[in-house]
């Protein structure tokens, strides 16, 4: 698989299967309020605070009136941090206004972002396909944007087809990846593995192969929802594309009940165990689909569920059948303090002679 590197200021993560499992967080302002502003600043500050920070972040602002979260992101927690440009360039008309999207494109590359989520694959015929043929025709809030200004501007698709070359520019001159967008990703599970989101998939690879031909980074996300029996099939065919992967989750559920961060957890561990090589989970909070906008608290519950889970698959990943040891044991070898000196652990080897003995005793 091909490996990427996504630079921080603090530190660079790599991914891509058989690295190990690495944790995505979102945060992002809603509206222009200080209040909006400064609740996501409070998480950002608060996760900066734990013991083990997020590996990977993203910047979901729909406005930066008060400011880039994507720079304090990357001064108070220095991971690598992702970026939806055209979310802040929509204009009231409904159109994406080219040279917005340019200087927002730019301007965060210069402040050091490691990756842009950009959505390519919105066209008129996908569009109607995904009309024609599904109950919810759309899940992803950044394709509806771009499908919106489609429709205004007369356009037949996405306006990042018209960028393409300062794109690769931009990304060759600052390091920065793509993550494919999943423009056409399944709401709901009957709809995934349809005819719109196989084609979708199917042109994930004819846009990463041609950015690798530029030179640049490129992994997808996407997979909302999947039917448990159907992610075999789907991790063939992520087998096919080769690059780095990011369920968005929760994937094996429609319904929700604040519990999304544990299905989460579950659906990406399973999709794990059942043979997919998935590089990043993405944390999801409690009530991540039940409406609002969830707090510092649930965003802290859904990124430890989401750690808790990628330690687990890379202990799955890497066979690591010493694991146990660094449970219980210290550097030094010796007992944790709930156990003591009756750790089961350490029996054996504090009296191998003792046990040896005892029991060529009883053979003879």
């Amino acid at each position: 698989m091909k490996q990427i590197k996504l630079k921080g200021k603090k530190k660079n993560i790599i991914i891509g299967y058989p690295n190990p499992i690495v944790v995505n967080v979102n945060v992002g302002a809603s509206n222009e309020s200080l209040d909006s502003y400064n609740i996501e600043r409070n998480k950002i500050l608060q996760l900066a605070k734990l013991e083990s920070p997020p590996d990977l972040m993203m910047d979901l602002s729909l406005n930066h009136t008060n400011g880039y979260l994507y720079d304090l992101i990357i001064n108070e927690i220095g991971c690598p941090v992702g970026y939806i440009p055209h979310y802040t360039c929509k204009k009231n008309n409904g159109r994406i206004e080219l040279n917005s999207l340019l200087d927002t494109m730019y301007q965060a590359a210069e402040s050091g972002v490691a990756w842009f989520v950009l959505h390519f694959t919105p066209n008129r015929s996908l569009v109607k396909l995904a009309i024609e043929k599904r109950t919810y025709p759309f899940a992803s809030r950044s394709a509806v944007i771009e499908i919106e200004d489609m429709i205004k501007s007369g356009r037949d698709e996405s306006i990042y087809w018209e960028i393409i070359d300062e794109i690769v520019t931009i990304c060759n001159k600052y390091s920065i990846a793509i993550s494919l967008g999943a423009a056409f990703r399944p709401g709901i599970m009957m709809d995934a593995l349809d005819e719109v989101h196989i084609a979708e998939l199917k042109r994930y690879m004819e846009i990463t192969n041609y950015f690798q031909t530029k030179g640049v980074s490129c992994f997808i996300e996407g997979m909302g929802h999947c039917n448990v029996a159907q992610i075999l099939k789907f991790n063939t065919m992520l087998d096919h594309l080769n690059v780095p992967f990011m369920p968005l989750g929760p994937l094996f559920t429609d319904s929700f009940n604040k519990d999304d961060h544990i299905i989460n957890a579950m659906s990406f561990y399973t999709g794990t165990v059942l043979g997919g090589k998935y590089s990043i989970i993405n944390s999801i909070t409690p009530s991540e689909h039940s409406g609002g906008i969830p707090d510092t608290n649930e965003i802290i519950t859904g990124y430890k569920t989401a750690r808790t889970c990628a330690r687990l698959c890379n202990e799955f990943q890497k066979c690591r059948q010493t694991e146990i040891n660094n449970i219980c044991l210290n550097e030094l070898g010796e007992s944790c303090s709930r156990c003591m000196n009756i750790c089961p652990n350490q029996f054996y080897f504090k009296n191998r002679e003792q046990i040896e003995l005892w029991i060529n005793l009883n053979s003879k």
